[in-house]
């Protein structure tokens, strides 16, 4: 009898895992031209997995899970922290939402930066 591949899953049985998730997604953002890239930040539990910055410039945070889960409160917590201190910040539990984030991220107009010369 054959075996399946274990990366062959039937969604009808199995939820994809959050790795399969962000790769599909991860793909689909570089193709629209976006830097995606992984966040780390240690000694800072549950930040968003991924960094995203837009051809326009809008730089933006996403968190990706497995399909049907939420965020921890930790990941809750960070998220709103971020949102407080201004900065995009979604998450998503399957592709196809994943890609909505990420053509309405591309859509934005960036925002407006002054003083950016003295900076540099």
């Amino acid at each position: 009898m054959p075996t399946k591949h274990p990366k062959f899953y039937d969604p009808k049985k199995q939820k994809p895992l959050e790795k399969s998730i962000e790769a599909a997604i991860g793909r689909y953002a570089m193709s629209k031209g976006c830097l995606w890239w992984k966040f780390t930040s240690p000694m800072n539990r549950s930040v968003p997995d991924r960094v995203v910055i837009t051809p326009n410039g809008v730089v933006a945070f996403l968190e990706l899970k497995r399909t049907g889960k939420d965020l921890t409160p930790g990941q809750a917590e960070k998220a709103q922290n971020l949102r407080d201190h201004k900065a995009l910040v979604d998450w998503a539990d399957n592709v196809e939402k994943g890609k909505r984030i990420i053509d309405e991220w591309c859509a934005m107009l960036p925002r407006a930066v002054t003083g950016l010369d003295e900076i540099w």
